[in-house]
């Protein structure tokens, strides 16, 4: 099972992830045949998934690669991009 078959699964299957996440079923639907949720989409997704108490967490969007049971340093810069963004708990200071 691929890492997106798992979040479809979270999430109750296509339609309702579509639904869910406001993205189209066609959309949803090539993601899950592809094995990938493109980058710029996977903020959203898990954004979706936390409001609706879904239990993804960011490890569920980057799966190690087969043999490596870590993560490399890189991997861990796109994390902490997609779970904090570079402006995150910054005030406006107006």
């Amino acid at each position: 099972m691929s890492y997106v078959d798992h979040i479809v699964r979270t999430f109750g299957g296509v339609r309702a992830m579509a639904r869910k996440t406001g993205f189209p079923v066609s959309t949803v639907a090539s993601w899950r045949a592809r094995g990938s949720i493109p980058d710029a989409a996977k903020p959203v997704v898990l954004q979706m998934a936390n409001d609706l108490g879904g239990g993804l967490t960011h490890t569920d969007f980057f799966p190690s690669p087969p043999g490596r049971s870590d993560q490399g340093e890189a991997d861990q810069e796109t994390i902490r991009g997609i779970v904090s963004p570079p402006n995150a708990g910054q005030e406006d200071a107006a």
